[in-house]
């Protein structure tokens, strides 16, 4: 997975969010590139739209200022640069500059209506399930659908495949139609040259999961932007994802010099490139890479015993546990053991808040 921390760490000058850019010249340029009217031009033209570019001068703002509309900008960049993967990343920094930011984020609240966030919703509209079909192209939902999920010599699948797959989406015309069993065989040999493959892909409705909550909780439920269609789209592929995932074990020693189709090379807008070594589990070991890792394989193993072993209990524990992972001791604690706080606290030398 793609590391976005360095995307949410304070600004270098006049921190934590630094300076509204709305109107620098870098800026102005970006949101011109990241249009959708530009990307139409492209098409005509038989050309792909600078992606990466617009993603390195996006990451590169973020170094500036911690704005939504760059971020957006990031994260459509990211799906068509990195697939899934870009995509669940720069669902992540949304998120990030929502939790950690707030106070400060940009675009800023409007002092003279009450702190009001509109600028913020409205920032955030490309996020939102289109008002009609015509208008779906300038949602995220467009970039999502061609992202890249995986690739293997020979074949390549996007959302949009396995969408049309699953007949959720009507195929274009003069355009491939895949079935189900081809789309799950291309997705079991991803799974066979790489075990995590997949990883970004069964993660991605927990991060559109929080992002709604997230939002909903900030901008309130009338005026949150609706997730609703990107919810559907991210849990039917990775439900197909997970059937694969829950019946494939990995058997191959992994290549030291290969890098993942999604990788993205080290550039100036503090993206670290990603070595397949990175991704895939130790020989033996079962080590992962991070944490989103161990938390989607989590999943999957719960995914797996509820539908071989509907009365085994072990979801329950592993649930409970990967709930656990993001808290610390004191946390952990009084989630499991309240009433042995008092003890804690005596031995820590630390009085309960």
């Amino acid at each position: 997975m793609l590391d976005v921390e360095p995307l949410l760490a304070e600004t270098r000058s006049m921190p934590p969010c630094g300076v509204d850019l709305e109107y620098d010249a870098d800026f102005l340029e970006l949101e011109a590139l990241a249009s959708d009217k530009p990307e139409r031009q492209f098409e005509e033209a038989g050309e792909e739209p600078p992606w990466r570019d617009i993603m390195e001068r996006a990451a590169a703002l973020l170094d500036r200022s911690k704005d939504l509309r760059l971020a957006l900008s990031y994260t459509r960049a990211a799906s068509h640069v990195a697939g899934i993967g870009g995509f669940h990343a720069g669902l992540r920094v949304l998120l990030g500059l929502l939790e950690r930011h707030w106070d400060g984020l940009y675009p800023p609240l409007d002092a003279d209506d009450d702190n009001s966030p509109a600028l913020r919703v409205n920032a955030l509209a490309a996020l939102a399930d289109p008002y009609t079909p015509f208008d779906d192209r300038s949602t995220l939902l467009h970039d999502l659908r061609a992202a890249e999920v995986c690739r293997v010599p020979g074949d390549r699948l996007t959302v949009r495949d396995i969408l049309i797959a699953l007949g959720k989406l009507a195929a274009p015309a003069g355009e491939r139609t895949l079935t189900l069993q081809f789309v799950q065989g291309v997705l079991g040999k991803a799974i066979e040259r790489e075990p995590v493959a997949l990883a970004d892909a069964l993660a991605l409705p927990k991060a559109v999961e929080e992002l709604a909550n997230q939002m909903t909780g900030r901008f309130g439920a009338q005026d949150a932007p609706s997730l609703t269609m990107m919810m559907g789209i991210a849990q039917s592929v990775a439900g197909v994802c997970r059937s694969v995932a829950v019946n494939s074990v990995p058997a191959r020693q992994p290549d030291e010099n290969a890098q993942p189709a999604n990788a993205v090379g080290a550039n100036a807008a503090g993206v670290p490139a990603v070595r397949k070594t990175e991704l895939l589990p130790a020989q033996g070991t079962g080590q992962l890479a991070t944490r989103e890792d161990a938390i989607a394989l989590l999943d999957a193993v719960c995914a797996f015993l509820e539908r071989t072993e509907p009365t085994n209990p072990a979801p329950l524990l592993i649930r409970r546990a990967r709930a656990l992972m993001g808290k610390d001791f004191i946390a952990i604690m009084q989630d499991l053991a309240p009433d042995s706080l008092a003890q804690i606290h005596q031995i820590v030398g630390k009085e309960p808040e």
